[in-house]
């Protein structure tokens, strides 16, 4: 009986430590998964502003409409056009 216990008792300890260990990784994989998608929001960010800066800078230069204002006129760019006026 006592070796039964004892037995019992060594297998709920095990299982207790796997349960333990599998929490401990998934924690440890939420966290790295979480960093990994904020590094990459960051760097989404950090090359839009750099496009956006890019493209000022040519704005500036030359001229935004090389084949004139009509040649680009749709409703999603109707915005941006207003803005450059």
């Amino acid at each position: 009986m006592k070796q039964l216990a004892e037995k019992r008792e060594h297998e709920k300890e095990v299982l207790q430590k796997a349960i333990e260990e599998n929490n401990n990784f998934s924690k440890m994989a939420e966290e790295k998964l979480t960093h990994k998608m904020e590094a990459n929001k960051e760097n989404r960010e950090a090359q839009m502003a750099a496009k956006l800066e890019r493209l000022r800078e040519k704005v500036g230069v030359e001229s935004p409409f090389p084949f004139g204002r009509e040649f680009i006129r749709a409703p999603r760019f109707e915005n941006w056009l207003n803005k450059a006026e």
